[in-house]
């Protein structure tokens, strides 16, 4: 999706007449609409969209492609609107199960499709500031990890170096022994003997 060009909406309907329902409801919004004739075959690319609308035809058809789209655009979040004729009898919670974002029930106030596309775009943009900032973290946290195991490198040598500054052994004095316990308070101490 071009991020300088309007929203792009994918508009997947069984009823042509749907075409110029949803050109009239939407007429104004600055959006661009493709639409998508279901037949027999899943609309390509359903990732480069800000939204995808389903309008209901046969219930059963219809909710599989709202599956299949979910499935097709994980893990990309794009909201997915179902519009419906349908009795509402059990059919929201079935639209939801079936990964829609979203239920608009006709017939509907001619408003209210064009402030759910709005409301949608919204949860759209805040998804996708989050996942940006997700996404930096992670880098940030994948850099810090790469530092301490530079520094953890680094500390190790120093260790070694200072080690190698110490006496290997201590002298031998008749009726006399000598010990030495060193422990640095970290890795690498500031203290040496001779």
């Amino acid at each position: 999706m071009s991020v300088n060009g309007p929203p792009r909406i994918l508009i997947c309907t069984h009823q042509p007449g749907t075409v110029a329902e949803m050109r009239t409801l939407l007429a104004g919004s600055g959006c661009e609409l493709t639409f998508h004739q279901l037949a027999n075959s899943d609309p390509e690319r359903p990732s480069g969209y800000k939204l995808l609308l389903v309008d209901g035809g046969p219930a059963a058809t219809s909710l599989d492609l709202c599956r299949r789209l979910r499935e097709r655009t994980d893990p990309v979040f794009i909201p997915l609107l179902y519009v419906s004729s349908e009795p509402e009898t059990g059919a929201r919670s079935s639209v939801f199960e079936s990964g829609a974002d979203a239920y608009l029930a006709r017939p509907f106030a001619p408003g209210e499709l064009l402030a759910q596309v709005h409301a949608l775009f919204r949860v759209k943009d805040a998804y996708d500031r989050l996942a940006g900032r997700s996404a930096e973290m992670l880098r940030i946290n994948k850099r810090l990890q790469q530092l301490h195991q530079q520094i953890d490198h680094e500390m190790q040598l120093a260790q070694r170096i200072q080690a190698s500054f110490l006496p290997q052994s201590l002298p031998d004095v008749p009726h006399g022994r000598f010990a030495v316990h060193y422990l640095p308070r970290d890795r690498v101490g500031g203290d040496f003997y001779d």
